[in-house]
C-alpha cells in the first residue's frame, strides 16, 4: 500500500489452480510438510466365482456372484517399461483422484508418472492404502467412444516413504542448505503434476517433458504439414534448480518433437484410413492393384516397417439385422440408437504377431490376403471374408488387401483407422535441420517483434 502507516498484512494467501499456497503460516492449517508415498500400481479384475462343475454361483436374487481379484505377480521389466510409458498409470493415478474427491473434496496427490507421489501432510492419504480404480481399457475417460471400450481395473496401493518438513523445503528455497536433491525431487513431481493437470502431454514418464495440447498447437500442425510429411510439436522441459546464493529458482527450456504426418491424428473428428483407395497406398506406402495381393517383397517390407510405427483404431458397421429391433423400437429406441449399436470400434492398437498356437498364420504380423487366413468356425473352417458375411452381414470390399493382426485380432486393413502416433525415427537431417530452424523462429526479441 502506498500509506506508509498502514501495518502491512501479517498473512498472505495466493491462489492457484492447483494447490492454496500460504505464506508467513495459517494457524488453522497444520504447517507439517510433504509426505512421500511409493506408488505400486496392480492388474485386478471383478471374477465370476464357480463351482466344481465349472456353473457359475449365484446369490438368492439369482445374480451371479463375483469376487475382486489382485494380480500379485510382478510384471517383467520389459512389461514394466511399456507400462509406465504408456498414458495409462497418469490416467489410473487421476481417475483415482476424481474418485476420492467426491468422498474427501480435501484429497490431493501429485504424481511422476512412475512410482512417486506426493500430498501435504495434513491431507496425505492414509500409508498403506489402497484404492480400486477402473478405467477404460484402450482409450481415454472422455472419449467418444468409451462406451464401446471395456473397462479394466486396478489396484493402486501407496506406502509412505517419510516425509518432509515445510521448514527444511523453505531453508533449501532460501538458500540454506538442506538436502536439495530430495526438495528437487518434490518440486518436480510438483512441477510435472502441475503441467499435466492443466492439458499438457506427457512424452516419458520421470522425466519433466511435456508437450502443449494437441487442440492449441493444431493451427500450427497443419500449418507446418502443409508440405512437410514431418512437422513438429512444442513443449517444455521444466526442473527445479537450488542455489546455495541465489536459493531456488525453475529452468525453463522450449523443446520439439517430431510427428509424422502419415502417422498423425488430431481429434476425434479427423479420420485417417490406413488403406487409401484414392492414392493406392497403405500407410504411406505407394503399393500396386492389380486385383490381387501385394507380392513385391520390397513392398510388403516397407508397409511392415510403415505399419509398426503406427497405433490404430478398428471401426465397422454391422449390417445382418440381429432379429432384436423392432422390440427396440417398440421400447422407444431411435433408428440413430440402433445404428449406433450396429458400430463396432475398437481403440488404440498396435500391430503384432499372432500368437495363437493353433493359428494357421501364427507369428505373423500381416497375412497378404484376407482369403488366406481360416479358422475353426460353427463347426467348420472359414475364412475371414465369409466370416464376416455370414456373422455381421458385411462384404469386404477389398478381399485381396492385407490382414492386419492388431492386438491378437486379425482384421482387414479397410476397417483400420490411424490414430495419434509420435514418429518413432525423429534423427534424420532434415529434421536435426527443421528443430534448429524453429529454435531460431523463437529466439531473441523474434517473438516479441511478431506480437507488434
Amino acid at each position: 500500500r502506498r500509506n506508509d502507516t498502514t501495518s502491512r498484512p501479517t498473512e498472505c494467501y495466493v491462489a492457484t489452480n492447483h494447490n492454496k499456497l500460504l505464506v508467513n503460516g495459517d494457524p488453522n492449517v497444520p504447517q507439517d510438510g510433504i509426505t512421500l508415498f511409493k506408488v505400486m500400481i496392480k492388474d485386478a479384475k471383478w471374477e465370476v466365482q464357480k463351482n466344481e462343475e465349472g456353473v457359475p454361483l449365484r446369490d438368492e436374487s439369482g445374480k451371479v456372484i463375483r469376487m475382486f481379484k489382485v494380480f500379485d505377480r510382478e510384471r517383467s521389466e520389459e512389461s514394466t517399461r511399456r507400462f509406465l510409458r504408456s498414458p495409462k498409470p497418469w490416467r489410473i493415478i487421476k481417475k483415482m483422484e476424481q474418485d476420492q474427491k467426491k468422498l474427501n473434496e480435501r484429497f490431493m496427490l501429485d504424481y511422476n508418472g512412475a512410482e512417486l507421489a506426493i500430498a501435504p501432510s495434513h491431507v496425505a492419504p492414509e500409508d498403506n492404502a489402497e484404492y480400486r480404480v477402473c478405467i477404460k481399457q484402450n482409450c481415454d475417460e472422455d472419449d467418444p467412444d468409451a462406451d464401446k471400450d471395456k473397462n479394466r481395473w486396478y489396484v493402486v496401493t501407496l506406502t509412505k516413504t517419510h516425509a518432509i518438513p515445510f521448514a527444511t523445503i523453505a531453508s533449501a528455497i532460501q538458500g540454506r542448505g538442506g538436502n536439495t536433491e530430495e526438495i528437487s525431487m518434490v518440486v518436480n513431481v510438483l512441477l510435472k503434476s502441475l503441467a499435466i493437470f492443466s492439458g499438457m502431454i506427457s512424452l516419458v514418464p520421470t522425466s519433466s517433458v511435456v508437450v502443449f495440447p494437441l487442440a492449441e498447437q493444431k493451427h500450427y500442425t497443419l500449418r507446418e504439414a502443409a508440405n512437410k510429411r514431418k512437422f513438429l510439436l512444442s513443449g517444455v522441459n521444466q526442473s527445479a534448480v537450488f542455489s546455495e546464493q541465489e536459493g531456488a529458482f525453475v529452468q525453463t527450456d522450449s523443446i520439439v518433437v517430431w510427428a509424422d504426418k502419415e502417422y498423425f491424428q488430431i481429434g476425434s473428428g479427423d479420420t485417417v484410413k490406413v488403406f487409401d483407395d484414392q492414392n493406392n497406398t497403405i500407410a504411406g506406402v505407394r503399393i500396386r492393384v492389380d486385383g490381387g495381393p501385394i507380392t513385391d517383397m520390397i513392398t510388403r517390407s516397407e508397409v511392415v516397417e510403415a505399419l509398426s510405427k503406427l497405433t490404430f483404431n478398428v471401426c465397422y458397421h454391422i449390417k445382418k439385422p440381429s432379429g432384436r429391433e423392432e422390440d427396440m423400437l417398440k421400447n422407444g429406441k431411435t433408428q440413430d440408437h440402433i445404428a449406433e449399436m450396429r458400430r463396432r470400434v475398437f481403440k488404440n492398437r498396435s500391430l503384432t504377431s499372432d500368437k495363437d498356437e493353433a493359428s494357421m498364420s501364427k507369428g505373423q504380423k500381416v497375412v497378404w490376403s484376407c482369403h488366406d487366413h481360416a479358422f475353426d468356425y460353427n463347426g467348420g473352417r472359414i475364412t475371414v471374408v465369409d466370416y464376416y458375411q455370414e456373422k455381421y452381414g458385411i462384404k469386404i470390399q477389398y478381399p485381396h488387401m492385407p490382414l492386419l493382426n492388431l492386438g491378437g485380432a486379425w482384421y482387414p486393413v479397410e476397417f483400420v483407422y490411424q490414430a495419434f502416433g509420435k514418429t518413432k525415427d525423429a534423427n534424420d537431417d532434415d529434421m536435426v535441420k527443421g528443430a534448429l530452424q524453429h529454435y531460431d523462429s523463437i529466439a531473441g526479441t523474434k517473438l516479441i517483434d511478431d506480437v507488434r
